[in-house]
């Protein structure tokens, strides 16, 4: 018997509320998803290009210095010259490029 007093949702209307919520839920979570995924790309493209100029500043002032050049490849550049206004005696620069990982070895004397 159904009393005309009982206070509450029938289970019908919690399961509209559910389909509504969760048709409303959806496309949020992908728009929020995707703007994520375009801030990380974003990112790691900013990373990429300072990476690239303090190695294209390394690359510069190692030639700048340079007296004489030992190897010059696509992956190697080894030079040898002054590199600081205090050097007394030419020191021996590789600069090795592997991949999109590049680094600068320590002086050699």
């Amino acid at each position: 018997m159904l009393r005309r007093n009982e206070a509450g949702f029938s289970l019908l209307e919690l399961v509209v509320v559910a389909a509504i919520i969760g048709m409303i839920a959806t496309p949020l979570t992908l728009f929020t998803i995707r703007g994520m995924n375009a801030y990380n790309f974003i990112q790691v493209q900013s990373d990429t290009a300072v990476d690239i100029g303090t190695l294209t500043d390394r690359v510069t002032r190692v030639v700048r210095g340079a007296t004489s050049i030992d190897t010059a490849s696509p992956q190697t550049l080894i030079v040898y010259g002054y590199f600081s206004p205090q050097d007394t005696v030419i020191k021996k620069i590789a600069i090795l490029f592997r991949e999109q990982v590049s680094k600068l070895a320590l002086p050699h004397q």
